[in-house]
């Protein structure tokens, strides 16, 4: 029966109705006495045609106090009648939100974050623009989302809570709980840049508040963890592929033996130039695993760093390689030069075997072109 009630439009016994955001309604009612025979009137706020409270009264305007309970429940309502609807429904969201507040000591979370939304839905009902609204209205505004993210976060639903805390940001991004809530909520999400930035910014805001320097300590510890299994899930992503990669093979050999053979070896290669040519990170298995996108990230740059390594350390051998081809080449010259000018003596003098073998060599030459002729 709590809330703002609103005209309907309609009249009944000479004075308006109104109604609640939970279908209750207002309205003046006859009442003929059995004794006297004459009609008193009174007021019924009822719900699906029951009285929940009643007060006798002569008045076209719902009385503040005076109200009596049928089937209701204590406390009696007290009304108060505002000048508009925005003062109306601050009021009403003002009560809500200390019900809540004491429902969440009682460490009923549920109740309290249905009384918080049902004020957030009063104050944001009817699309009133924020510069309609009475002074105060944005801070509860605040007040409510962000006790409504604790709620969320106790409950473990993480992304309401996030979502909840970045809402009353948006009014205020100083706000330090909807900013350590938020950052709360992005940690269980594995959104471990959106907690920083958020921990670092309440820190920035309140550097005196122990629970922000309290929670930057845990994202460190928890962030190097992370770092640490990197190694562990990149070992079982690539296990994962080559089981993938054994399994088609498999079913290509069951074709017959020569499909079976030229398979493997199409598998082979393939698999040389796997080796040769990474795959492109976003076809590494951890890109299908639904991972956070920020948890994604930082696993493309420790894999990505890793290949730098790897083609860096790759292109010194192949430039170690090539000088040493190199130096192979100079010498191979400077000795022939040697030997034309005479400074050397022949290699059949200095290696008598490799000489005869070069012969050999030639005469085998010279004998299959005469038996081809």
């Amino acid at each position: 029966a709590n809330g703002v009630y609103l005209p309907t439009g309609k009249t009944w016994h000479g004075a308006p109705v109104f109604e609640n955001d939970r279908r209750c309604l207002l309205s003046r009612e006859p009442h003929k006495n059995s004794k006297t025979g004459q009609t008193a009137y009174g007021w019924i706020i009822g719900q699906d045609r029951k009285p929940l409270y009643g007060v006798q009264a002569e008045v076209v305007q719902p009385p503040s106090e005076g109200w009596r309970k049928f089937t209701g429940s204590f406390p009696l309502p007290q009304l108060t009648c505002c000048s508009s609807v925005a003062e109306a429904a601050l009021l009403a969201a003002r009560a809500w939100k200390d019900q809540g507040n004491a429902h969440f000591k009682e460490q009923c979370y549920e109740p309290a974050a249905g009384l918080w939304t049902r004020a957030l839905n009063l104050l944001e009902a009817g699309g009133t623009d924020a510069e309609q609204r009475p002074e105060g209205s944005d801070a509860v505004i605040v007040a409510l989302l962000s006790n409504r993210a604790e709620a969320r976060l106790r409950q473990g639903r993480w992304e309401e809570a996030l979502a909840d805390a970045q809402r009353a940001l948006e009014k205020r991004p100083r706000h330090d709980k909807a900013l350590l809530r938020a950052a709360v909520a992005a940690r269980e999400l594995s959104r471990y840049p959106l907690a920083q930035d958020l921990v670092v910014k309440c820190l920035e805001e309140h550097p005196e508040s122990p629970e922000a320097h309290a929670f930057a300590a845990d994202l460190d510890k928890r962030l190097e963890r992370e770092r640490e299994a990197l190694p562990d899930v990149y070992k079982a992503g690539r296990k994962k592929l080559q089981a993938s990669l054994r399994r088609q093979d498999n079913k290509e050999s069951g074709k017959n033996t020569l499909k079976a053979f030229a398979g493997y070896s199409a598998a082979r290669e393939k698999q040389a130039e796997i080796e040769a040519e990474p795959k492109p990170l976003t076809d590494l298995p951890y890109h299908n695993m639904n991972l956070p996108k920020e948890q994604v990230d930082l696993m493309d740059k420790f894999f990505q760093d890793m290949r730098d390594k790897k083609a860096a350390k790759k292109n010194a051998e192949k430039e170690r390689k090539t000088e040493y081809e190199g130096v192979k080449e100079s010498f191979r010259e400077a000795t022939e030069t040697g030997i034309a000018s005479g400074r050397f003596e022949p290699l059949g003098k200095i290696l008598p075997a490799a000489e005869g073998s070069k012969q050999q060599q030639k005469t085998k030459t010279g004998d299959s072109a005469g038996g081809d002729a």
